[in-house]
């Protein structure tokens, strides 16, 4: 909905070459004392999201929508998946092969191990560009398995079924998917093809947008759920719809209290909601998890990460008949200098921020709702890094599942809310401990603030 604000932020972003940051949107136009943190670039979110001129095209990152006649151009990736026969259940091994719609050559083509460099590119493409694949599901598993492996924050990437598609629109002029298997170059030029014809069908229907080409499928899938499912599933869609939208794990039991399945989520309402969507066909590997599940059990966590930490140890202890039990391998021995002794601030649910100390392979973490004073934090962080201690308000992380925090912060980047401290760059244990203080006062200004903005809001 527009209005004298967003017009005001609108003017800025198409002033400064068509992107704007949400710090620079609550410094400059909601003049928010403290424009750093997650608090106001909720409120800027909160501000922009349902209006339609405004798209965040990366976190923390406005630009200004395409007009509705752009709004089915590239980018688009295309993404082939082989899956040998011998690995069905280590995704972390299927080969990914990939390009953008429209180019004659693919750009990424993932073995394992993957490089990370590679990985980082594909990533971002994965997260900032829709995504056209023949096997949606099993993307969505590859995906999952870097999360596991290597510490991917969750992304959401927006999926294009193509063949969902293809059956919508019952086509005999494309090659048989059957004829192109094995062949990643052909499988791709095919699949470009079948995104042609898409698309001309998307504008006969009047769809404007790679989100609602994406939703299409599920919309025709919801009306076919009565001729699909053979019985309802024993979680009360009410319960699922009632999880909060915050991180943690969630835990799927059989009627016999055995623990079929562990996942963990940044939003658990929106990553448990995906399992109850309508079936397509058979549904495969889902409907039979489904046709098992007895109970839900949820745990919320202040982070991503800590849902992650959660998650692998779970798996490593019960070792769920659902899940694929991911090894980490060995840990890394040694570390550059100016990489060994770090801190990692995280925003956190309800606790303020999320202290996580690093020294070389050890780790320990602390939530700060209640921070301590700067001499007790100063003597805390001299006992873990000098004394190999490991005193309140610190709690260690065990291994295997400590090396998730270093490669997890391998992925963030310079726009996103985390941020990393290294030792190297104070003179004092107390100037740590004062720069992080000063860190947690700023994160619950910030909140403040956000929360006197929504009572007031909900109030006038």
């Amino acid at each position: 909905m527009a209005s004298p604000v967003t017009d005001r932020v609108a003017a800025q972003i198409a002033a400064s070459g068509g992107r704007l940051e949400s710090e620079a949107i609550a410094r400059d136009i909601l003049r928010l004392t403290h424009p750093a943190g997650e608090a106001a670039a909720a409120l800027v979110r909160a501000m922009l999201g349902p209006d339609r001129r405004f798209e965040e095209r990366a976190p923390g990152f406005w630009t200004l929508a395409a007009p509705a006649s752009e709004g089915l151009e590239p980018p688009v990736l295309l993404c082939v998946l082989e899956i040998p026969g011998t690995a069905t259940r280590e995704p972390w091994l299927w080969r990914l092969t990939a390009a953008r719609w429209g180019e004659t050559r693919a750009q990424w083509v993932v073995d394992y191990p993957p490089r990370r460099g590679l990985m980082r590119r594909l990533r971002r493409a994965l997260e900032e560009q829709p995504v056209a694949t023949r096997r949606p599901r099993a993307l969505l598993r590859w995906i999952g398995a870097q999360e596991r492996l290597l510490a991917w924050p969750e992304i959401e990437p927006c999926l294009i079924d193509l063949t969902g598609w293809e059956r919508r629109l019952g086509s005999h002029e494309l090659p048989d998917p059957a004829s192109t298997k094995g062949d990643p170059a052909a499988e791709l030029r095919a699949a470009g093809a079948l995104l042609d014809q898409i698309v001309a069908r998307a504008h006969a229907e009047g769809l404007q947008s790679w989100e609602s080409v994406a939703g299409e499928i599920d919309r025709h899938a919801q009306q076919a759920r009565e001729r699909v499912w053979s019985r309802e599933w024993q979680i009360d869609p009410d319960q699922v719809a009632a999880l909060p939208e915050t991180p943690g794990v969630y835990r799927f039991h059989d009627r016999a209290a055995r623990l079929l399945y562990v996942g963990k989520a940044r939003n658990l309402r929106r990553r448990v909601g995906d399992y109850f969507r309508p079936l397509v066909g058979s549904g495969g590997r889902r409907a039979a998890l489904l046709d098992q599940i007895e109970r839900l059990t949820v745990e919320t966590l202040p982070t991503e990460l800590d849902a992650l930490l959660v998650e692998a140890a779970a798996i490593r202890e019960a070792r769920p008949p659902w899940n694929t039990q991911v090894e980490l391998g060995p840990e890394r021995r040694a570390f550059p200098a100016a990489e060994r002794d770090l801190i990692l601030l995280l925003p956190a649910a309800e606790t303020g921020l999320r202290l996580f100390a690093l020294a070389g392979e050890r780790v320990a973490a602390s939530s700060l709702l209640q921070p301590p004073g700067p001499g007790a934090l100063c003597e805390a962080l001299r006992d873990f890094f000098v004394e190999d201690r490991c005193p309140a308000p610190l709690t260690a992380i065990a291994a295997p599942q400590r090396q998730l925090v270093r490669r997890w912060m391998e992925w963030q980047r310079s726009e996103d809310a985390a941020r990393i401290l290294r030792l190297s760059d104070f003179t004092t244990y107390r100037a740590v401990a004062e720069a992080i203080l000063a860190a947690a006062a700023e994160q619950a200004s910030a909140e403040s603030t956000c929360a006197a903005r929504t009572l007031l809001r909900e109030g006038g």
